[in-house]
């Protein structure tokens, strides 16, 4: 009995053995089967740091797709990259046009010339303009002459609005303005906005106001748009519209969304002849307490459908 346990025993090591010899061959098969790709980008200015390269191919089962930033010298490395496929390599980058694809193998070392935008227009090709205007500084106001036979068609009131943000508020990138039913109804409303929903709710102690002072075609409003704003990402015109911003598109859209909702419901609510139901201001603060430790994530899932229903509709909007 002894000796078959021992034997018992020794068919089992041997076949751990020979488990462990098979993974790791499978390990090393699985290195041996990748590779990497070396290189440096130059441009007419010499080394090109800080630029994608990206290497991709459609020889796999999925498309398969790697992207590096180069580093201070212009050098970058692709790793990990299956050495059955052969890839397209291209260089893409801020005021850079997409340089053209060179066809490469893994362990080869390539020399990728980055192709410098013509010009503004060019780069927006690539990226979409309001990430290539984001690097620039807001043009002059002389920049902007006005609508009519011999102005440039710029709406003179939106630029007053628009730029005065962009200037006083480095932490901005994107402003929504909107003229909205709701909206205006409750800019018209003396008490503004009402913790009447969780929508509302949101922005407490979080809202600019700012008066009516007629069209906003006066350079010397931007100085009181921007003291009414204050460090808000949101603001109410009176007698006139909704005002959000944010670090991105994306976020100055959702804010819009729920002020924009917090205001219909404003709305529907005062329009029956129910007694309204108004949270205790503990309870009101305390839910905009709790949005604001909800930090934005700025790849939202329900920011990526929004563009991705665009893309079906109208994906001119990239360029």
């Amino acid at each position: 009995m002894r000796k078959l346990k021992f034997i018992g025993l020794g068919v089992v090591a041997a076949g751990c053995s020979a488990w462990l010899l098979a993974t790791i061959e499978l390990r090393v098969d699985a290195a041996d089967n990748t590779g990497v790709m070396t290189g440096v980008v130059t441009s007419a200015k010499g080394p090109e740091a800080g630029v994608w390269v990206i290497g991709e191919t459609d020889d796999l089962q999925t498309k398969f797709r790697k992207i590096v930033v180069t580093n201070d010298q212009g050098k970058f490395l692709l790793p990990e990259l299956p050495k059955t496929a052969s890839y397209k390599v291209w260089v893409r980058g801020y005021g850079l046009a997409d340089s053209k694809p060179v066809i490469a193998k893994p362990d080869q070392d390539l020399k990728l010339a980055a192709l410098l935008a013509k010009d503004a227009r060019e780069a927006a090709q690539v990226y979409p303009a309001n990430s290539w205007a984001s690097l620039l500084e807001p043009p002059k106001p002389s920049e902007f002459p006005g609508t009519g036979p011999t102005g440039n068609g710029i709406n003179r009131a939106g630029y007053v609005i628009h730029s005065a943000v962009h200037r006083a508020r480095s932490d901005i990138e994107c402003v929504m303005h909107t003229h909205t039913a709701a909206g205006i109804a409750v800019s018209a409303q003396e008490d503004g906005l009402l913790p009447l929903s969780q929508h509302a709710m949101r922005f407490t102690n979080s809202i600019g106001y700012h008066d009516y002072e007629g069209l906003a075609l006066e350079l010397e409003e931007q100085v009181r748009l921007v003291r009414d704003l204050g460090q808000h990402k949101a603001m109410i015109l009176r007698n006139h519209g909704l005002l959000t911003c944010g670090a991105s598109i994306a976020e100055a859209f959702d804010l819009m969304y729920y002020l924009e909702r917090a205001c219909q419901t404003q709305v529907s609510a005062m329009g029956g002849d129910a007694k309204l139901r108004m949270p205790a201001a503990g309870v009101a603060e305390k839910t905009a307490l709790q949005f604001k430790n909800l930090p934005y994530k700025a790849k939202k899932t329900e920011w990526k459908a929004l563009t991705r229903m665009l893309d079906k509709t109208d994906a001119s909007y990239k360029t």
